[in-house]
């Protein structure tokens, strides 16, 4: 027989029990960012990839199929988190490759069709202002970059989203720590403080981390190169020390990497003015064999040229972190030069110890 003092005792702790879980339920929700997106020629299938910036950790990777050209996805969040979506091509490293990267909060609504192509509730509508800046011509044909960008954030310090265009990557090569600092403090004291320094903080983060790798890349100068071999379009294989008592000017790139298709017309006036006195190897990484041929060919690059495979560890002993890295290497093997920034000075570098050779 039930003593109904102990049935009165169970049923309380039952109570309790649904009331925690409801809590706890309403709480999950509230947290639930709801992502719907339209990428009409990406095909059926995309990969997502979301970083919670409060941990800076991957909360999620999946395979999501399209139905009718979109798809909806929604994760529970703690912080701002960056999602990325790309196409299995993407990672393939194939022709028709895509990816997009934007910023999601918790609790919010956010539907994407395109880069400027953004809306929602709270967040995502301001959000879709500071990316319709960005392609703007307010900024797109300013001389002085990061000048656009304080005089936004000056006009716009209570909006929370100028802390996702300061660290949009599309600016990234605006935007050092130091930079990315003095535009935050720009921002009201409201904003700093807000549920977006999670994003601000990650970002910096992200930088500090590449500037210590490149802190590493600067210790290589003085070092002895080390030795590869890799093949070449005929299938031959190339390997540095086969050079050994030559200038050598290395050239880690891809097909993929628009940076560097930019840089080339440079790099071919260097070596037709050079290739008597500098042996020059172009090293793709991270690319498409038939891409990777058919872009030698179109831009007709006529140095050594050679495929990185993905498991080849040449990035790794060279501390590639950017594209395209250039390193000029003495004819004892030593590193003279090492730089992957649009505004280097290694060419005239070149120059100056090529003369004192003479």
């Amino acid at each position: 027989m039930i003593h109904y003092k102990y049935l009165v005792l169970d049923m309380k702790r039952l109570v309790v029990i649904i009331f925690l879980f409801s809590a706890l339920m309403m709480v999950s929700a509230q947290n639930v960012c709801h992502v719907t997106v339209e990428y009409p020629h990406w095909g059926d299938t995309l990969l997502i990839n979301i970083t919670e910036c409060i941990s800076g950790k991957e909360v999620e990777k999946d395979t999501v199929l399209r139905k009718n050209g979109n798809f909806s996805y929604e994760i529970a969040l703690e912080s701002p988190a960056i999602m990325n979506i790309s196409t299995p091509a993407f990672s393939e490293l194939r022709d028709d490759d895509q990816i997009e990267r934007f910023v999601i909060v918790p609790g919010e609504s956010v539907r994407c069709k395109g880069y400027q192509e953004i809306e929602g509730t709270g967040f995502s509508q301001k959000y879709a202002k500071v990316r319709s800046f960005i392609k703007s011509p307010a900024y797109r044909e300013r001389t002085d970059k990061y000048k656009a960008i304080l005089d936004y954030v000056t006009a716009n310090k209570d909006n929370e989203a100028c802390v996702a265009l300061i660290t949009d990557y599309n600016i990234l090569h605006v935007m050092d720590e130091t930079k990315m600092k003095e535009a935050f403090a720009l921002l009201s004291s409201s904003v700093q403080k807000g549920r977006m320094r999670p994003l601000f903080d990650f970002m910096v983060k992200q930088i500090q981390e590449k500037n210590s790798k490149q802190k590493k890349q600067s210790d290589l100068i003085g070092k002895a190169a080390k030795d590869f071999k890799l093949k070449d379009m005929q299938g031959k294989e190339i390997s540095l020390s086969s050079f050994r008592g030559q200038y050598i000017l290395l050239d880690f790139w891809g097909s993929w990497c628009i940076p560097c298709l930019k840089a080339l017309p440079e790099l071919k006036e260097f070596y037709k003015k050079n290739k008597d006195k500098v042996v020059v190897i172009g090293i793709a990484c991270h690319d498409n064999e038939r891409r990777w041929q058919k872009a030698i060919k179109e831009n007709q690059l006529t140095w050594h040229n050679v495929l990185a495979p993905k498991d080849n560890k040449i990035t790794e002993d060279y501390k590639i972190t950017h594209y395209p890295t250039l390193i000029f290497i003495s004819p004892d093997g030593r590193i003279l030069s090492y730089t992957n920034s649009h505004d280097s000075d290694i060419y005239p570098f070149i120059k100056s110890t090529l003369e004192t050779q003479q």
